[in-house]
């Protein structure tokens, strides 16, 4: 890698690392010493948010990486030339061939990936070959294996190769604000497997991908189908809503998604009918309470009326004295916010590439918009006023766009407290019994967490 491929490279890396943070209210990550693993080495991860989940692993790893990617990126002279620039390695699947293309063009590339294992690099390789969104690792494909123990082959399994597994879990792919759990896996030692190899070369790939298939799972939250994932959310509604769960930490909290989702697939099993009268009770209770336009993180925070009108109090005096800040927010902010909501939609198709379209355009609009707007207020303020008081606007004028949607949720907060206040105040001890029916129905949920 060059020195203008190692800058553009290092500047993009700090960029998307500061969109990610913005654009994810929650970014964590386990496993900070694999993180640092030095090359050679091959990543493999999930593949469940198409470019993200390439930002996401580049961006916290140490080592710079290269990349596997699908060879029709290559057909444009320009895609070309960028993909070559960022050490991109063309793959060439049966079903995109075109003419002049053939299988046996992966040759070349497994030989390219072995001269940049050679070389002390690093690349990543989603081995489902293909971005669908979902809770759960699909069937993996064996090229990575068959690169990992052809390059120790080659290097009479002295070539100090590792695999490093990453797995991704998205609250909500798609979701701007939702949160991310990344685990960096223990890395597998190809060499390890030179017995077996010597014996029976395809069985050494078959283990080998099997075991890429259980480290990546074990870091995986994982769910069956569209109706799981509904009661999974259901179910972790309720366990967050309780008091105790506040301060959980992002480590914690996966711990707790993997437990639920290990026992759901066990009492789906076990007992079916189980499994079948929990999701009716979790559908009947989320139909009540949406019904009721009541919120249940705000259920059984609350123990009375006065307590309720306290809160409510509290946060309309945090609004009122945040009134300027928030109003400074909203006017400054609005237009690229809808802007960098509105454009990927018309710009692809495919809602699975919507969040890393919306992140780059967000990193180019609202840097611009707000470099316009304090130019705007810079033109119009007294003429002893220096290009500082410029840079200090352009600063200040996403301080409150931040600041607003803290502000934005809070007034979210405000609006389901007045409408449980309002409930209590209609209802009588309806509040009461629907706190009580929350509290036996978290009971129940609970035994999935042991």
């Amino acid at each position: 890698m060059g020195i203008s491929q190692r800058i553009a490279y290092d500047l993009l890396k700090l960029l998307f690392g500061v969109g990610l943070r913005i654009f994810y209210r929650r970014l964590s990550l386990e496993g900070d010493d694999y993180r640092r693993t030095k090359g050679p080495f091959i990543v493999v991860s999930n593949h469940p948010n198409t470019l993200m989940d390439a930002l996401i692993v580049a961006v916290h790893l140490k080592q710079r990486i290269g990349f596997l990617g699908n060879a029709s990126l290559f057909r444009h002279p320009v895609s070309a030339s960028l993909m070559r620039f960022f050490s991109v390695i063309p793959i060439y699947r049966k079903q995109d061939l075109q003419e002049g293309e053939s299988m046996d063009d992966n040759e070349r590339s497994f030989q390219k990936a072995h001269e940049h294992l050679n070389a002390g690099g690093a690349f990543l390789v989603f081995p489902e070959g293909t971005s669908i969104k979902g809770r759960k690792l699909r069937d993996i494909r064996t090229g990575t294996a068959r690169i990992g123990l052809g390059y120790e082959f080659a290097e009479h399994f002295g070539g100090g190769l590792k695999i490093l597994p990453v797995s991704i879990n998205y609250s909500s792919s798609t979701r701007f604000r939702s949160e991310v759990h990344v685990n960096f896996n223990p890395p597998i030692i190809v060499s390890e497997y030179r017995n077996l190899h010597e014996q029976d070369p395809r069985e050494a790939v078959r283990k080998l991908t099997e075991e890429i298939s259980e480290r990546l799972t074990g870091g995986l939250v994982s769910l069956e189908d569209e109706g799981q994932e509904r009661m999974f959310s259901q179910i972790m509604d309720l366990l967050i809503s309780d008091p105790s769960a506040k301060g959980l930490s992002a480590t914690n909290r996966f711990r707790l998604e993997k437990k639920i989702s290990t026992n759901l697939a066990e009492l789906v099993r076990n007992s079916p009918e189980s499994y079948k009268a929990l999701q009716s009770e979790l559908e009947q209770w989320n139909a009540m309470t949406d019904q009721l336009a009541v919120r249940i993180q705000t259920l059984g925070r609350i123990n009375s009326r006065i307590s309720l009108m306290i809160k409510i109090l509290n946060q309309v005096l945090a609004l009122g004295l945040s009134l300027p800040v928030w109003l400074v927010g909203i006017m400054t902010s609005y237009l690229p916010y809808r802007l960098t909501g509105w454009l990927p939609k018309k710009i692809v198709n495919d809602i699975e590439y919507h969040a890393p379209v919306a992140m780059v355009l967000g990193m180019l609009i609202f840097p611009c918009l707000y470099g316009i707007e304090a130019g705007c207020i810079w033109l119009f303020a007294p003429a002893d006023w220096s290009g500082g008081w410029f840079f200090m606007l352009w600063l200040l004028l996403p301080v409150c766009g931040w600041l607003t949607l803290h502000a934005i949720t809070a007034g979210r907060n405000l609006r389901a407290m007045l409408q449980l206040l309002f409930l209590i105040g209609t209802k009588g001890g309806f509040h009461v019994r629907l706190v009580q029916e929350q509290s036996e129905l978290r009971k129940k949920v609970y035994g999935l967490t042991k």
